[in-house]
């Protein structure tokens, strides 16, 4: 127990609009060669590659991605589940596309003409980490 709180003892402290401490956890990780920080519950990814380091921020349905002065931003569109649906970019082009069983597993996207789609689950983890219901 401490007697006499100095300044050194104390951590600063955050509160959320309910009036509770409010956590800001961080989560480090690296595989190769690519080093991937999530900060404030997932909303913040800080990516250092290769002596680059660039930012990407999950705001609701838009992800925005900073390089340099460079500002990238996308749009993620969920069916009735909350799934990862189609990922655009600002003007409206498909980048992604994703599709999920009845019990989660990822299952080829086909065109209209019967044609699959080839999509991998890198690029698309090269924008989100979300997929079936929302979920990471």
């Amino acid at each position: 127990m401490v007697a006499k709180a100095t300044a050194k003892d104390l951590a600063p402290i955050e509160f959320d609009s309910w009036i509770k401490p409010a956590h800001t956890e961080s989560s480090t990780s690296t595989e190769q060669g690519k080093t991937t920080t999530i900060i404030q519950h997932g909303v913040t990814e800080q990516i250092s590659e290769g002596g680059e380091t660039w930012f990407r921020r999950n705001l609701g349905n838009a992800i925005v991605e900073k390089r340099g002065e460079s500002i990238t931003t996308r749009y993620v569109y969920t069916d009735h589940l909350g799934s990862v649906d189609v990922i655009t970019d600002d003007a409206g082009q498909v980048e992604e596309k994703l599709s999920f069983d009845a019990f989660g597993k990822r299952r080829a996207v086909f065109k209209s003409n019967n044609q699959a789609v080839n999509f991998t689950l890198a690029s698309i983890l090269s924008l989100t980490h979300k997929g079936y219901t929302g979920h990471e």
